[in-house]
């Protein structure tokens, strides 16, 4: 799940990048940050991990959405 996450921030961090008008910002907030975003799909499966991996894997992924 980490690689995913990190896959996840250097796609969305790449893309970011190369947006060059606002036009193009509110989809790639919808597909990075937006309700069914895979960030929130990834979320949404922490229900599934150990109790030690839950806390650590929320972390980083709402690090991923602060950064993003």
């Amino acid at each position: 799940m980490l690689e995913q996450i990190n896959k996840l921030r250097e796609k969305g961090q790449n893309e970011l990048n190369a947006i060059t008008s606002t036009d193009q910002l509110p989809e790639w907030y919808h597909q990075y940050l937006g309700r069914k975003s895979d960030l929130t799909a990834l979320l949404k499966q922490l229900g599934t991990l150990s109790s030690e991996e839950r806390p650590v894997m929320g972390k980083v992924i709402n690090e991923v959405k602060q950064q993003l």
